[in-house]
């Protein structure tokens, strides 16, 4: 496959807010999205994180506004390092057939938001919750799904909140 993209920001520009929307499969190495702004991943497409050997250790997912995967099809935000960290307080939104998945861990950090309906994990999916992580569909399920290979020995870590509300249904 071709080498990812180092670094992706939406928009640099504090005082104007951006939507950019992604409608094709893309790998990048770090996503940078500021607050106020938001990058849409739409029509089942792939983003995914993907550092460049031998370096496929850590990537940096600073969300500080919002990365929007609520529409049609499976949109997939893919984890395909060791290790993805996200902070930046900011929102994932998330709807059917959403998914973050991969066979890195997931690291949510302290005040970030991922919410609504769809998939977090796979068998090969770590996670460490610091956030909160809220299924927020009526009807709908977000499901939290850890690791189940015995090589890893952390598969589900929460030190933050899982939530449901407005008739959201959660399944860890």
């Amino acid at each position: 496959p071709p080498q990812p993209y180092n670094s992706v920001q939406i928009d640099q520009n504090p005082g104007q807010n951006s939507t950019v929307t992604l409608t094709v499969n893309s790998r990048i190495m770090n996503l940078f999205v500021d607050p106020g702004d938001v990058l849409q991943i739409t029509g089942g497409s792939t983003l995914e994180l993907a550092g460049v050997p031998p370096l496929l250790t850590a990537d940096q997912l600073n969300i500080g506004g919002i990365l929007d995967m609520t529409g049609a099809g499976a949109n997939t935000l893919r984890i395909n390092v060791a290790n993805t960290f996200r902070y930046g307080g900011g929102e994932i939104r998330m709807r059917g057939a959403a998914q973050i998945a991969g066979p890195g861990v997931y690291f949510q950090g302290t005040g970030s938001y991922t919410g609504g309906s769809g998939r977090i994990g796979a068998a090969g999916t770590g996670i460490n919750n610091q956030g909160t992580i809220h299924a927020s569909f009526p009807g709908e399920t977000l499901l939290v799904y850890g690791a189940t290979r015995a090589d890893m020995a952390m598969r589900i870590f929460n030190s933050g909140t899982f939530s449901a509300g407005g008739g959201g249904l959660l399944e860890v």
